[in-house]
């Protein structure tokens, strides 16, 4: 999946992306995204804001009182 995400496959880049974020490498699954991102394509500017919302969501559960 990882070859056919540099290649240009937008459905593995995607998934490469969240399997990266899943195991922590959030930085590395931004950069799958990002030549996706340079272009402005708003597809992969939505997948990319939904990307960090879960991220952001998954942080704020694991740090809210009551979650251990």
């Amino acid at each position: 999946m990882e070859l056919q995400a540099g290649r240009g496959e937008w459905f593995c880049a995607l998934e490469w992306a969240r399997l990266l974020g899943e195991q922590g490498r959030q930085a590395e699954a931004l950069e799958v995204r990002t030549p996706y991102l340079a272009t402005a394509w708003w597809t992969a500017v939505v997948a990319a804001a939904e990307l960090l919302e879960g991220w952001a969501a998954s942080t704020r559960r694991s740090r809210s009182p009551g979650s251990a």
